[in-house]
């Protein structure tokens, strides 16, 4: 059972690793990081209540991080605060 334990596991990080590597490399081409592309799908998944706490819970990141998302978007007039 522990070898097909692992092997599961094995299969969900190549799955999970290669899902990052193509949003990566998709946000990249287009200008854009990792976190930004994420923070940009959550606000339109959430149009009404997307808060930077939403978005700091549901990305794991630092309230620092999303804060100079927001600020950059802010700056460019795509968000308000």
């Amino acid at each position: 059972m522990h070898k097909e334990l692992q092997r599961i596991r094995h299969g969900y990080y190549d799955l999970w690793f290669g899902t990052n590597a193509v949003y990566e490399r998709w946000a990249k081409s287009h200008g854009l990081n990792n976190n930004l592309l994420l923070t940009l799908y959550l606000l339109k998944e959430f149009p009404n209540d997307c808060t930077q706490h939403l978005i700091c819970e549901k990305l794991m990141l630092p309230k620092q991080t999303v804060n100079s998302i927001l600020s950059g978007l802010e700056d460019k007039g795509f968000v308000e605060k």
